[in-house]
């Protein structure tokens, strides 16, 4: 009899606390309303050694904005509204300021992603970019686990084709209920998703080499920058050759570009091959740290022997 006597009491509380959570809910939902906001967007700085060369790409190229994707979510990590932004800019912008509508709601998350399909240029959008409001994960958790093919991207940066960089960023705090006389201001930093590898490479192994290939490039990007991503899989990667002659005691300097690299172990990660020979790079790898981490140039001085 206790027993059940607990259980009966257990099951009336539940079902009165289920009754108050409802009750919040529809009065949530009841004083929601959209407000209006002015966001500013900017390209945060680059970090590692930022010498630029002739070779790489121009930095109106690696730093401008374009077009921007937004999504909401609130302290729930649910969805509560997006857009697609600046659709018909042709021209790129150091920084945005743009007035936006979101929910009032504290503690939200407002993720960002940037230069994903400018107008005017052809590399072909993502299927989730296809719409004025696409359909991005209702949920925040799903989101972070979503994944931009830059395969296009690093071919053109390879080429110096490139136009502008994909970006991404987010933004985390409480949109109050604000007017459009007082907007709500809000600015968001975005990094660039891709790093870039400056290889000075000095010839001393006694002969001509033909060219090198850098295996593992990345080509898939989180749309949430984190430190601490994923590793990525198997097959987001690929191998990039550079064909060119270097006479013994010459040097050169070349580019590649990569997506974010979270290899699973030192098998994937981004290596430089000349002949029989391989040196595996990433952000410390003395340390076992074979990440390349996004909105990042690292220069690596290699003499071949």
């Amino acid at each position: 009899m206790m027993t059940k006597t607990y259980i009966g009491l257990l099951a009336s509380v539940l079902l009165l606390s289920a009754c108050s959570e409802d009750e919040n809910t529809l009065a949530e939902e009841k004083e929601a309303r959209l407000v209006p906001v002015t966001l500013t967007l900017r390209a945060a700085d680059v970090a590692g050694n930022t010498t630029r060369s002739a070779s790489a790409l121009l930095p109106e190229c690696e730093n401008w904005i374009y077009d921007y994707y937004f999504v909401q979510y609130n302290s729930s990590g649910i969805s509560l509204t997006s857009g697609h932004r600046r659709t018909d800019v042709t021209t790129g912008d150091l920084e945005v300021t743009d007035n936006i509508w979101l929910y009032n709601a504290s503690g939200c998350t407002i993720c960002l992603v940037a230069n994903i399909r400018p107008s005017g240029f052809t590399i072909t959008p993502p299927s989730w970019a296809g719409d004025s409001y696409p359909s991005f994960p209702d949920n925040l958790p799903t989101f972070k686990t979503w994944k931009l093919d830059m395969a296009d991207h690093i071919a053109a940066a390879e080429a110096g084709t490139l136009k502008f960089m994909p970006m991404c960023g987010y933004w985390e705090g409480d949109v109050s209920g604000s007017t459009e006389s007082a907007p709500t201001a809000i600015t968001c930093t975005l990094g660039r998703m891709i790093a870039r590898i400056n290889l000075a490479l000095t010839n001393s192994s006694g002969s001509s080499i033909s060219g090198i290939t850098m295996n593992n490039i990345a080509t898939k990007a989180y749309l949430y920058p984190q430190v601490n991503n994923t590793a990525l899989e198997s097959t987001d990667y690929t191998n990039i050759s550079n064909t060119f002659t270097l006479a013994n005691n010459a040097s050169t300097t070349r580019f590649f570009y990569s997506a974010p690299n979270y290899p699973a172990s030192s098998s994937y990660a981004t290596t430089l091959v000349v002949g029989s020979n391989s040196l595996p790079l990433g952000n410390d790898v003395d340390n076992s740290d074979y990440n390349l981490y996004m909105n990042t140039i690292y220069s690596f001085n290699i003499t071949l022997k």
